[in-house]
């Protein structure tokens, strides 16, 4: 995301005259044009190659976060052929990997990683703080009614706190202007509050992209299964759970977003019980 926003910085700073000493005045920009400049001025793919997490476009490819074509047909009541074709992408690795965006994609699951890995060394030197939760149906609870006050007031509030479209925002605004965007406010907060209250609590019970992903998740044939026969029933896998499943018990429903943490806990502890498999059955 940070290499893509410099990249359009320095395919602006390059089109123009006289912007050689902001270039050299910047490691960054310098490296770019090391790469790029000279004779490949005017840049070869000015235009298409631009956007963030929550929209994309490569040359002619474009491709969009499912959320975004879900909210932006509700907010404005009307549907986009354009876009409709740019989530099909995304849309098949969902069903087939279900909800891997929020642990392989989504740069909060890098934070709030962190944020579990600090409450745990607190923890250790005798810090404990709260075991703060929400009801499990929250993050559904919170799409449907976004979505409905979206498409009353046509303001597309559901995605006021989607990290995908803050990050891409954020640092946008942060590189370009040096301004710090209150989305990226938000997210410091919730950060904090995470540490001091609950691990992973907005991606398990307030995010609404979590919530369609797990909705379309449910289809999904890439998942884990559970081997009864190399099982000695430690749960030492159940820990490492971010989303407090029970991996112990071969429970994976569509919340499960095949992180395989619970996989390398369980071969940590020298077992095989646990494994990625293809399955076509619900």
């Amino acid at each position: 995301m940070v290499a893509l926003v410099y990249y359009n910085l320095y395919e602006k700073k390059a089109g123009q005259i006289g912007s050689e000493i902001e270039i050299e005045n910047s490691k960054v920009l310098t490296a770019y044009d090391y790469v790029f400049g000279d004779e490949n001025k005017p840049m070869l793919f000015q235009g298409d190659f631009e956007g963030g997490l929550w929209s994309f476009r490569f040359f002619a490819l474009s491709i969009s976060d499912p959320l975004s074509f879900v909210v932006s047909t509700v907010t404005a009541l009307e549907f986009n052929l354009t876009m409709f074709l740019s989530i099909l992408i995304p849309l098949g690795l969902v069903l087939l990997f279900g909800r891997f965006f929020c642990a392989w994609i989504c740069p909060y699951s890098l934070f709030a990683e962190l944020g579990n890995s600090i409450r745990k060394i607190l923890a250790k030197i005798g810090i404990e703080y709260f075991r703060f939760d929400l009801p499990k149906r929250t993050p559904l609870f919170y799409l449907i009614i976004s979505l409905l006050l979206s498409a009353i007031i046509s303001i597309p509030i559901t995605t006021l706190i989607y990290p995908p479209r803050i990050f891409t925002e954020a640092i946008y605004h942060l590189i370009l202007s040096g301004i710090i965007t209150s989305g990226l406010i938000f997210v410091i907060f919730l950060w904090l509050g995470e540490v001091i209250f609950a691990p992973h609590l907005f991606c398990r019970r307030l995010c609404p992209g979590g919530a369609l992903f797990s909705l379309l998740g449910k289809w999904r044939i890439w998942k884990i299964q559970k081997i009864e026969s190399q099982c000695d029933s430690c749960g030492v896998c159940n820990p490492a759970c971010p989303y407090d499943l029970n991996p112990s018990a071969g429970y994976f429903p569509s919340e499960c977003d095949n992180c395989s943490l619970c996989i390398d806990a369980c071969k940590h502890n020298n077992r095989n019980a646990l494994k990625n498999v293809v399955r076509f059955k619900v």
